[in-house]
């Protein structure tokens, strides 16, 4: 078994909790998340439709954002009252290897997006809506 510095999470078949670490699979059967113990590797076996990979981006609060995240992000309007609307996507990976965020509902009084934009490294106004 070949680990890489990639980090995942996964929902635990024993208690339901989200456990976090390396992932392993066996023959596409039993998926693990592997965490690192005083003797190597503890194994938690997870549900497979619930594993999920880290992204490297971080909200401005500092929370670790995952494939599959619900987020919404504080956007600037000079039309709106407020000055800002919110927009809500879930973070996936494009064709082309990118984390982008594919938006899950629109406000048609405001200009069409494109159909996902780039998850930007700084995250500015990310918020997770799942966590």
């Amino acid at each position: 078994m070949i680990l890489n510095d990639y980090k995942f999470r996964g929902e635990s078949i024993e208690n339901n909790q989200l456990v976090y670490g390396y992932y392993s699979n066996i023959q596409q059967k039993e998926h693990y998340i592997l965490q690192p113990c005083a003797l190597g590797y503890y194994h938690v076996q997870v549900k497979p439709e619930t594993v999920s990979q880290f992204t490297g981006f971080k909200t401005s609060k500092g929370q670790e954002i995952y494939e599959g995240d619900l987020i919404r992000q504080k956007l600037e309007d000079s039309f709106e009252p407020s000055g800002f609307y919110w927009w809500k996507a879930k973070v996936q990976r494009h064709p082309n290897g990118a984390w982008v965020l594919m938006q899950l509902r629109f406000d048609y009084s405001k200009s069409p997006f494109e159909e996902y934009t780039l998850l930007i490294k700084e995250c500015k106004n990310i918020e997770l809506i799942n966590s």
